[in-house]
């Protein structure tokens, strides 16, 4: 649970929230899952590209927005943030419009990526600019933004469940859709949690914008004749070989 889900909720309503700007926990229950759930994001949070990245973009967005300091030394983080406005902006973006629906059963009935490709000609890049998921909750449909704010939570659901297993546990789209996305990109993976949540890891640890790098870490898996090995919570692909 984190901060962007207190600004829309109010804090008594949650077990527990982490706010990745001022590496600040709050708990509202001395249940120890709750805790490990928290924890799962300060990791994420000082250990990957995208929780550094993101905390540095809140404290620029923060020093511009509310302390409107005209002193010397906050000019230069004043022109930062005027600079890469549009950069902070996709960031925003990518969180996705969350859109917490709990469901007995779900189908992910189309995964649509939208792609900006600007720079395709120029620099041969690809920039996914956002992921929407059709949807049918039990039966009916939906839409929801799948972005980093849905790869974070449910990664820590699965830490959560790691530690203190659920019995048929109350599903939701922010905390359990990760597994059938997988499932509709990529049937041929190999779906347990320890593989979940190394995909989910991955993602966050090479670039800001892990919503991207999620699906291209997919893609790659998808590549040909792959057959996969995971060790100490990293995805290993190497290419089968054929019997002569």
């Amino acid at each position: 649970m984190t901060s962007s889900q207190v600004e829309e909720n109010n804090h008594s309503d949650l077990l527990g929230y982490y706010n990745p700007a001022f590496f600040d926990m709050y708990l509202n229950t001395e249940r120890d899952e709750v805790f490990v759930h928290e924890y799962t994001h300060y990791i994420q949070n000082i250990s990957t590209v995208h929780g550094l990245i993101h905390f540095a973009y809140k404290k620029i967005y923060w020093l511009e927005k509310f302390i409107g300091c005209t002193h010397p030394l906050y000019n230069e983080i004043q022109n930062l943030c005027h600079q890469k406005k549009s950069l902070m902006d996709h960031m925003s973006e990518a969180i996705g419009n969350v859109k917490n629906y709990p469901y007995k059963s779900i189908v992910v009935e189309n995964v649509n990526l939208l792609w900006n490709y600007k720079y395709k000609e120029k620099y041969d890049v690809e920039i996914l600019k956002s992921v929407t998921l059709d949807l049918k909750v039990d039966g009916d449909k939906k839409s929801i933004v799948f972005g980093y704010k849905i790869i974070k939570e449910n990664m820590a659901r699965i830490m959560q469940n790691h530690f203190y297993p659920i019995n048929n546990p109350s599903k939701s789209t922010t905390y359990y859709i990760v597994e059938d996305v997988v499932k509709s990109y990529h049937p041929n993976f190999p779906i347990n949690p320890q593989n979940l949540f190394a995909l989910c890891d991955i993602a966050l640890l090479f670039t800001s914008d892990s919503t991207q790098m999620f699906f291209k870490l997919l893609d790659f898996c998808k590549e040909n004749n792959k057959e996969y090995h995971i060790k100490d919570g990293t995805i290993t692909v190497t290419k089968k070989i054929k019997a002569a």
